[in-house]
């Protein structure tokens, strides 16, 4: 499928380069504030606007937008296409300034409810960082929705080398502005970041729609056609998922804000580690996959879009599980490597590490729920998406509360999470088998899982021999560079070992693609 490729290609070289640079803001954040409270305080004010932005950006734009808008551009209903963008822009846009007024109102009641855990001296500063952060919710939103539209016309380079601008902005206002607005150079930065986002993707969207001469921008509001309507009842199954899933990461907070000063931002910091691989692989995956699968849907090409969806699983396999095995395996070194330096100690390092390999766990399934909560918003399903959520939200609080007692403290939570994306991915293997039989049956499911995670036990145990080994260049205890030869010379021998055991024992749909493998 060389449009696939070329689509994988470009959304994963551009989200790594994006998120490369979104690894160099987070050690620059560590360096200047550590795992403290300061910096929990943040990650408290970015919890509301960062929820909106999923919501009436990615998840509308993706999962309820661009289905219907892509299957009318198929049909050659260009006119209704147009129509539809425009009053779904102009709708997601007024939202977004209600819900912004209303949420300078309820901050200080919001701030409360998010950490309860937090010192009553604290939350006056907690509530100025969410005031200043706030505008961040509405440029982040149109940002993702043009984002979404130039995912829609495959213009994936520009659409996923975007979000960098985030990460330069916020690293230029720490750089700038840290010694005379302290903590407080964080949100700022991030605003700016969200506007010259949505900024630097206007010129694609130009080019893009200069294409299309029949390409309308309309200043109203159709809200009566079907495919608006359409549209409207998916985004509420969307919404009510997105909250659903927004109240895990709020009681993960909640509960967080109860244990040692830096819980909250140790989970923020392995957040951030692990969607570096769910960014640059599975989001990939799932966004390249997804023009594709809607347009054989429109097409009514049943065989072509269920060999689309076994291929995206198979990609998520395959290559998230042994991301998975090697986070765990060097994910000391890799947490060290980015975060330990200035206000980031040992103990941050600790603590970021062990939450870090608990999400891990999850990363495989995370990458298969990525690509089949989309296909079942290519077939309109977003309910049955919607309905899983809501059990696996509830199983996601009730083990929160169940591990966070444990040893494993804030990690314990970072494990609820992983088993909960697990029993989500299961349930969506399942109900879609159901939906379309024979689409993809639970057992093959399971051995294409056994399969990879078995691929990846032989190269994760001589990880784990090299590393117990008494060879120093491979066992460093501090220092940026020797943390980094060392995790560059494991990394490159996990990489070598894996795709040779892969070369001449993975399924065939992917083993003639690896290098040295002979074409189909």
């Amino acid at each position: 499928m060389p449009r696939l490729q070329r689509n994988l290609v470009h959304l994963m070289s551009g989200t790594l380069v994006a998120r490369l640079l979104g690894f160099l803001r987070e050690m620059v954040c560590a360096n200047a504030f550590g795992a403290s409270r300061g910096m929990d305080l943040f990650v408290i004010a970015m919890t509301v606007p960062s929820f909106f932005r999923r919501v009436l950006g990615e998840d509308v734009v993706e999962r309820a937008f661009m289905p219907p808008f892509k299957s009318l551009l198929t049909r050659g209903k260009h006119a209704e296409a147009w129509r539809l963008l425009a009053t779904c822009l102009n709708v997601m846009t007024i939202l977004s300034l209600v819900v912004l007024a209303c949420l300078y109102l309820l901050a200080p009641l919001l701030v409360r409810a998010i950490a309860p855990g937090l010192e009553a001296e604290l939350i006056p500063q907690a509530v100025r960082m969410t005031w200043i952060v706030l505008p961040f919710m509405l440029f982040i939103g149109l940002a993702a929705f043009a984002g979404g539209v130039l995912n829609i016309f495959e213009c994936n380079r520009v659409y996923a080398l975007s979000p960098a601008m985030l990460s330069g902005a916020v690293i230029t206002s720490v750089l700038l502005f840290q010694d005379s607005i302290g903590i407080y150079c964080l949100p700022a930065g991030a605003v700016a970041g969200a506007f010259l986002q949505l900024l630097v993707q206007l010129p694609a969207i130009y080019r893009t729609l200069r294409k299309h001469p029949e390409a309308r921008y309309r200043a109203s509001l159709d809200l009566r056609s079907p495919q608006t309507r359409a549209v409207g009842r998916e985004s509420k199954f969307i919404l009510l998922k997105s909250l659903v899933d927004k109240s895990v990461e709020v009681a993960d907070r909640v509960l967080a804000s109860w244990l040692l000063a830096g819980s909250i931002s140790a989970l923020w910091f392995a957040q951030r580690l692990v969607q570096l691989p769910l960014a640059v692989f599975a989001l990939a995956i799932s966004r390249a996959f997804t023009p594709y699968l809607t347009e054989k849907q429109a097409e009514a090409d049943h065989e072509r879009f269920v060999t689309g969806i076994r291929q995206g699983m198979l990609l998520n396999i395959y290559i998230l599980a042994p991301v998975a095995a090697g986070s765990i395996v060097m994910g000391d070194l890799l947490v060290a490597l980015v975060y330990e330096r200035g206000a980031f100690n040992a103990d941050n390092t600790r603590l970021t590490a062990l939450a870090f390999s608990a999400y891990a766990l999850g990363l495989p399934a995370i990458g298969i729920q990525a690509l089949l909560s989309r296909v079942f918003a290519v077939l309109q399903a977003n309910r049955t998406v919607f309905h899983i959520s809501v059990g696996t939200a509830t199983l996601n609080i009730v083990l929160n509360i169940i591990l966070v007692k444990t040893s494993l403290a804030h990690a314990g939570l970072a494990l609820a999470s992983s088993i909960s994306f697990m029993v989500n991915a299961f349930l969506l293997i399942t109900l879609l088998n159901k939906a379309m039989p024979g689409a993809i049956s639970m057992g093959r499911a399971i051995r294409d899982l056994l399969g990879g995670c078995g691929l990846a036990i032989g190269p994760a145990l001589l990880t784990v021999a090299l590393r117990q080994s008494e060879i120093a260049l491979l066992t460093p205890q501090t220092g940026f560079w020797p943390r980094f030869v060392a995790l560059a010379i494991l990394g490159v021998i996990f990489v070598a070992s894996y795709l040779l055991i892969a070369r001449f024992f993975g399924p065939s749909e992917l083993r003639n693609r690896l290098p040295g493998g002979k074409p189909k």
